[in-house]
């Protein structure tokens, strides 16, 4: 009788334990919305950091694209040229220190082979490619405990000028390439005549 009453016991202890372990995992934040603490900004004052947030504290959130005009007209130093930012993406993702995702969606559903980034990357410097345009996907969050909003940048993509059918010329995705992962190395990288790195820049741009 004393070792049945144990084992009973026992079970509802487990069953409490697995069942708050499912509860913390459900809750846990969606990847592509939400980016826990930054460890990383500890040893690099070159990259903002993210705030621990979690999907409890989030009171309301909008999904955002924002298109950005690069080339000489403009007079923002981050996107004058439009080399320097396409260059920086395609040569890590074509060295294999960052992953491309395919333009055919956004959600980075579909990787590319290294082949595949090669082959743009030698149409981008033939000039069959130029880029006209970054998007940017990300998300405004209004914290609700603080009652503060904050963005988090999701995706970035340079966007290449296709002519169609009809003569007209159209704005397509060269590539995706998932912002998180690429913050450390946009960090290290500063902007031409500032003391601004990549991570800092595209962050605050979201702000102006």
């Amino acid at each position: 009788m004393i070792m049945k009453k144990a084992l009973f016991l026992f079970l509802i202890y487990i069953s409490i334990i697995s069942s708050n372990a499912f509860s913390q995992q459900r809750h846990k934040p969606d990847k592509l919305e939400i980016n826990n603490t930054d460890t990383a900004y500890a040893v690099d004052p070159f990259r903002l950091p993210w705030g621990y947030l979690m999907e409890r504290d989030i009171a309301w959130k909008q999904r955002v694209w924002c298109d950005y005009g690069i080339g000489a007209t403009t007079k923002d130093p981050g996107l004058a040229s439009p080399d320097v930012l396409t260059s920086l993406l395609l040569t890590a993702a074509n060295d294999g220190r960052l992953q491309a995702y395919s333009n055919a969606d956004d959600r980075f559903t579909e990787e590319l082979t290294k082949p595949q980034v090669n082959a743009l990357y030698q149409k981008y410097k033939d000039g069959q490619m130029p880029v006209t345009k970054f998007r940017i996907k990300a998300d405004w969050v209004l914290v609700g405990f603080c009652n503060m909003m904050t963005c988090r940048i999701v995706g970035i993509a340079p966007i290449t000028e296709t002519p169609a059918a009809d003569g007209a010329v159209r704005d397509e995705v060269m590539f995706w390439v998932y912002f998180p992962d690429a913050r450390d190395m946009f960090s290290k990288v500063k902007i031409a005549n500032t003391d601004e790195s990549w991570d800092h820049y595209l962050l605050a741009l979201q702000n102006r």
